[in-house]
């Protein structure tokens, strides 16, 4: 009596290479290198069994199933933007076939003995491939019935294709042909090239990377150069410049109550095209919280606006600034970090980073615009720590205070204009009359 056989399913993998995508053959690693960044790579293993002997009709387990894992042999993690994408194919189309007959036993990859449908693809994130040992991913084959089937030795080859993929999209701005909402993971890019509305998504973290926003004052575009619709993060790569659109919107602006932070390692210069922040609010327009953790920072405030801070007559979150290189030039009546012309803003706090904050006439390097006694322009509290590389307030002209309040228009009334407490070194002070530099050494 002759047995069936079906001995074997040989497993082998393919090898695919290019900017976005590359794949490795088995228990090889590969290093991609255009993707990552930040003391991060794209280098994985993949790992798969070499051959498979059905025993069996139905189900029948893979050995230890599909792994993907780090090297441990470096000092970096895989780019936790970034995935890898498995996808098995089959060289008889999910067939079994024998040399001596023309009989086919059909199969099909699953996860496991009580999956309805077929599994050809496999998904691993950047946080499994960092765990330690890897992923791996349950699969098997499962055999139709072939009872029936002549004898022989049936067989087939699934070939295992990975690709790393990165959940960044770069977007070049030089090709928009309409409006933009930037997602999470997106890189922008490039010049501006028509009058569009560039957003940040809700909660988003993007990249800019050498992007050019020249906005044209015109009361058709009614918005800033780059528009926060949440809380953002925006990582800086190499220039960028960023202008806002119509007079009464800033450079970069986030809502009330929600926070933008700004970090990285390239420069961004942003301004108003009138009466808004270079970052921050607009003229009537309050903005939420900026965070500042790093890069080149150069923000001109419009007229009546802070450069970093709020906008003509209106309001701003707190301003935190822990990195960075920052300069920031209030507009006329306004101060470089803080409050506009008759404006509002939290609490200051400079943490870290080298700073220059220059007020325009009448107003504060760090602290409040102008006001009046009719209007108030106000301020949190303002705190420099002793981790900062160095501190620069420079007050506008006849501006009584570089870190504190601004002029009062009525000459003597300083009731609607006042600070919190102001700490600096450690120490509380009061404001501070002098142009100011800390630490003084």
């Amino acid at each position: 009596m002759k047995f069936k056989r079906i001995t074997a399913i040989t497993m082998t993998s393919a090898l695919i290479s290019s900017f976005c995508t590359a794949a490795f053959a088995e228990g090889e690693e590969g290093q991609l290198k255009p993707l990552a960044t930040d003391g991060y790579d794209t280098t994985y293993v993949m790992t798969i069994p070499a051959e498979l002997d059905i025993t069996k009709s139905g189900f029948n387990a893979l050995g230890d199933g599909i792994k993907i894992s780090h090297s441990t042999e470096l000092t970096t993690t895989f780019d936790p933007n970034s995935k890898v994408n498995v996808k098995a194919e089959s060289a008889n189309n999910w067939k079994l076939k024998a040399e001596k007959t023309t009989d086919e036993i059909g199969y099909q990859l699953k996860g496991t003995a009580n999956d309805n449908d077929a599994t050809t693809t496999w998904e691993f994130t950047g946080s499994e491939v960092n765990q330690d040992g890897g992923t791996i991913k349950a699969v098997g084959v499962d055999v139709e019935n072939y009872d029936e089937k002549a004898p022989g030795e049936y067989t087939d080859t699934i070939t295992f294709t990975a690709e790393v993929q990165s959940s960044q999209r770069i977007v070049d701005l030089s090709t928009l042909t309409d409006d933009y909402e930037a997602q999470d993971g997106d890189i922008l890019t490039g010049g501006l090239a028509g009058q569009y509305e560039i957003t940040i998504a809700d909660n988003a973290a993007i990249t800019l990377r050498d992007v050019t926003i020249e906005g044209e004052n015109n009361y058709d575009f009614l918005w800033a150069g780059i528009t926060a619709n949440g809380d953002a993060t925006i990582t800086l790569e190499g220039m960028n410049k960023v202008k806002g659109f119509y007079d009464e919107h800033p450079g970069i602006y986030v809502p009330e109550n929600k926070t933008l932070t700004i970090k990285g390692e390239g420069t961004l210069e942003a301004r108003s095209n009138g009466y808004a922040a270079g970052i921050g609010g607009g003229y009537d327009i309050s903005c939420g919280n900026i965070t500042i953790e790093g890069g080149n920072i150069i923000a001109h405030g419009g007229n009546g606006a802070a450069g970093i801070g709020s906008g003509y007559r209106a309001g701003c979150g707190n301003i935190t600034i822990s990195g960075g290189q920052v300069t920031a030039y209030g507009g006329e009546y306004a101060a470089g970090i803080g409050t506009g012309f008759y404006g509002n803003c939290g609490n200051i706090t400079i943490s870290g980073g080298d700073v220059s904050a220059i007020g325009g006439g009448g107003a504060a390097g760090i602290g409040t615009g102008s006001y009046d006694s009719e209007m108030t322009s106000n301020c949190g509290d303002i705190t420099i720590g002793t981790g900062v590389i160095s501190v620069k307030a420079t007050k506008g002209a006849e501006a009584p205070y570089s870190i504190g309040t601004g002029l009062s228009w009525d000459y003597g009334d300083t009731n609607n204009g006042t600070c919190g407490k102001i700490t600096i070194g450690g120490e509380e002070k009061g404001m501070i009359t002098d142009n100011f530099v800390y630490p003084t050494n």
